[in-house]
């Protein structure tokens, strides 16, 4: 049951398991994310489909956190994880902004105020970064985890799931 706040400024994974929470071992991070493991991903969401996610093994899109970990022939829940917050986390651009209704400003705007302000020790920091992908998702900002979709082009694709608090599930 992996949880993780796709607004924290640093990547957060946790499982919760008999009521409590629990960081991932290596050899979690390290397992396949789907079954049979796969090279090739495409992960949307709804609330933001305007920014897919794209996992191949053979591409440069696949960033370990962790140096030591070794070279895989699959993609990985670390993969998968830091992938999805990795595009999260990427700052929106004038052009993106201005495709927003003045509510949607109005809500995005309040989104990132509330991310900022949620970071007292790098509050500065991280107003000063602006606008990011996960100020989208408005409150829904939990993975929530992910379900299978119809594939398009011989790509497996993945609905990201997100919501206002964590829920109890197995990645895949």
């Amino acid at each position: 049951h992996v949880q993780s706040d796709l607004s924290s400024y640093h990547l957060a994974l946790s499982r919760a398991e008999r009521g409590r929470l629990y960081g991932l071992s290596s050899a979690e991070l390290d397992a396949p994310a789907t079954q049979p493991p796969m090279t090739r991903l495409k992960i949307v969401c709804e609330t933001i489909p305007q920014w897919p996610i794209e996992l191949s093994v053979s591409g440069m899109t696949l960033t370990p956190l962790r140096p030591e970990r070794p070279a895989m022939n699959y993609i990985s829940v670390e993969d998968v994880l830091y992938a999805i917050h990795r595009c999260l986390q990427t700052g929106i651009t004038q052009d993106e902004w201005c495709k927003l209704s003045r509510e949607q400003e109005d809500d995005v705007a309040r989104a990132y105020t509330r991310r900022y302000k949620a970071f007292a020790p790098m509050e500065r920091r991280v107003k000063s970064e602006g606008v990011k992908r996960v100020d989208y998702l408005l409150k829904k900002t939990f993975f929530n985890g992910l379900t299978w979709m119809d594939p398009v082009g011989g790509v497996e694709r993945l609905k990201l799931l997100v919501g206002p608090k964590p829920t109890n599930f197995h990645l895949l």
